[in-house]
């Protein structure tokens, strides 16, 4: 038997060891980099947030400025998201710590002080990708948007739901339901840069399915990766 034998393990196991703290202080460097890289997206959306603000108190009239507030709203949707993968290592969030960002923002933005708004959220919370959580939080920041704006004129309280449900693991459906006015379908949904922004998100993220129904006591709008609804109860 070898006299080196002892020393050629010990080697051996030098070597495993220094491989193996290579590739955790690469895991670690990859972790602080993919975190510092949303931490400073986060903080340039909320910085063109904020010079958009500042730009929509010159504008008079009231429909530009409410285009710069849907735009403005649009911006925080995104960063939401990024807001959250700073707390994460990968790529990947819990949808309802999404839903919630933008939930709020979109109250914040859009409630009158004198309007009593009631939200309720409901359904499991699960992890999606990063692009699929983008695309759901700006299609519930539209439809958010268009039931706070027109869905409860003439009126001093509203309701808002809010539902995510995952059937499959490419199977995840998200529900916006209001108690409003509701709206003429064919004519409404058929334009509009909300509207706009909502099918291509459906089609070319989620390669979903939109259905729009609504009557007088209000809307329900269902987004599905895969699949995306919008009805009425």
């Amino acid at each position: 038997r070898s006299t080196l034998f002892p020393y050629t393990t010990l080697f051996r196991s030098l070597a495993d060891i220094t491989t193996r703290k290579l590739q955790e202080r690469e895991l670690v460097l990859k972790s602080v980099a993919f975190k510092e890289m949303h931490h400073r997206i986060k903080n340039n959306l909320q910085t063109i947030a904020a010079l958009l603000r500042l730009q929509r108190n010159s504008i008079d009239s009231e429909e530009g400025k409410q285009a710069m507030n849907d735009t403005i709203s649009r911006i925080l949707a995104i960063s939401s998201t990024h807001e959250i993968l700073v707390e994460t290592e990968v790529e990947e969030v819990m949808l309802n710590d999404i839903m919630a960002n933008v939930k709020n923002n979109t109250v914040a933005y859009y409630k009158s002080h004198d309007f009593n708004l009631k939200v309720e959220c409901y359904g499991g919370d699960f992890k999606i990708k990063f692009e699929k959580a983008m695309a759901l939080a700006l299609i519930l920041n539209e439809l958010m948007q268009n039931s706070l704006k027109y869905a409860f004129e003439g009126r001093t309280d509203g309701s808002i739901s809010v539902m995510t449900m995952q059937r499959r693991a490419d199977d995840i459906e998200l529900v916006v339901m209001d108690d409003g006015c509701g709206f003429d379908v064919k004519k409404t949904a058929s334009g509009g840069m909300g509207w706009t922004i909502i099918r291509s998100l459906v089609k070319e993220k989620l390669d979903g399915h939109l259905t729009v129904k609504s009557n007088d006591k209000g809307i329900c709008q269902r987004s599905e990766e895969r699949r995306v609804g919008k009805e009425c109860r």
